[in-house]
């Protein structure tokens, strides 16, 4: 008889335990797993899409344009820009989930403005034209981000910028502290899997970024 409730009490104890573990993983987490995660197998480019199994626990969460000017302006968080079927963001997103892990990060804020952003080229004659225009927030994003942000390549203009993805922006009280654009230097091919010494190399570089956005912690007899 006391085996059986013993037996019983572990049972309620493990189902329990899920059910607490599941309650951690919000619906962004859920959503963002799901959405990487269902183009697996597929092709772009005649080349594979690199398959992907993001963890259950991956600290996304999603905000809108409004939020991400939001944050920069007035706030503190890690904003990750990408979209799905980036092969560059396919191979930043299990280094940066890692990263966050690493220095215990809340949680990493998520932006798709791939529909958002502007398309621009240069004409017959060599202007610069605007064949897709742009939100209103993405020119406020790239107004607020004009010393930051990479040229328009292709325009052969400094003035001509462009957020382009994956990029991950770190921002503390407002102030944007570091900012990462694509995965590596040393990577050539986004089809290919970032190896061990490459992902090791860039989860060091965006650990070290996302502790510029967390406050300090002084014990009482020291100085920071």
């Amino acid at each position: 008889m006391k085996k059986v409730v013993i037996l019983l009490v572990i049972s309620i104890l493990l189902v329990t335990g899920c059910t607490k573990k599941q309650l951690k993983i919000t619906k962004d987490e859920q959503k963002f797993k799901e959405e990487y995660e269902s183009i697996n197998g597929q092709k772009q480019n005649d080349k594979e899409i690199m398959e992907l199994n993001v963890p259950e626990e991956n600290k996304i969460s999603y905000i809108d344009s409004s939020e991400v000017l939001d944050i920069i302006k007035n706030k503190t968080g890690v904003i990750y820009f990408g979209f799905p079927k980036c092969p560059w963001c396919r191979n930043l997103v299990p280094v940066l989930i890692d990263a966050a892990k690493e220095v215990e990060l809340d949680k990493i804020y998520y932006a798709n403005l791939l529909e958002e952003r502007n398309t621009k080229t240069k004409n017959e004659d060599g202007e610069i034209i605007e064949e897709k225009k742009g939100s209103d927030n993405y020119y406020k994003l790239l107004e607020l981000l004009d010393d930051k942000l990479g040229t328009y390549e292709g325009l052969d203009s400094e003035e001509e910028k462009r957020l382009y993805f994956p990029t991950v922006l770190f921002v503390k009280n407002g102030h944007v502290e570091d900012i990462h654009i694509g995965t590596l230097d040393s990577q050539k091919d986004p089809y290919k899997k970032l190896t061990e010494k490459q992902e090791k190399e860039l989860k060091s570089i965006l650990a070290k970024a996302m502790k510029k956005t967390q406050s300090l912690t002084c014990d009482t007899d020291k100085t920071c």
